[in-house]
C-alpha cells in the first residue's frame, strides 16, 4: 500500500476518533503511530513516541511561555501595572 493511501486512511481514522469524542491530541497521536508502525515497523514507531513527547516538552519556547505568564501574574499582584494619573 502506498504512503498516500495510508495517509488518507489515517485522516479517516482521526475524523472517526474525533466523532467518537476522543481528545484531538490523542486521536492525532494514535493515528500517527499506527500509520508509522504500518509503514516502517511497530518497534520503531513505539520507540519514536516517547522520544518525540520528551522533545516537545523540553523545547525552549514551551518553557518560556509559562514563565512569562508567571511574571505577568507577579507584576499584577505587586501593583506595577496600575495606572497612575
Amino acid at each position: 500500500m502506498s504512503p498516500e493511501i495510508i495517509g488518507g486512511i489515517g485522516i479517516g481514522l482521526m475524523l472517526l476518533l474525533f466523532a467518537m469524542g476522543m481528545p484531538i491530541a490523542f486521536a492525532m497521536a494514535l493515528a500517527g503511530v499506527v500509520g508509522y508502525a504500518y509503514i516502517v515497523s511497530p518497534s520503531v514507531a513505539f520507540s519514536l513516541l516517547p522520544r518525540d513527547i520528551f522533545e516537545q516538552f523540553a523545547s525552549y519556547p514551551l518553557s518560556v511561555i509559562p514563565m512569562f505568564v508567571m511574571m505577568g501574574c507577579y507584576a499584577f499582584a505587586s501593583g506595577i501595572g496600575k495606572k497612575t494619573i
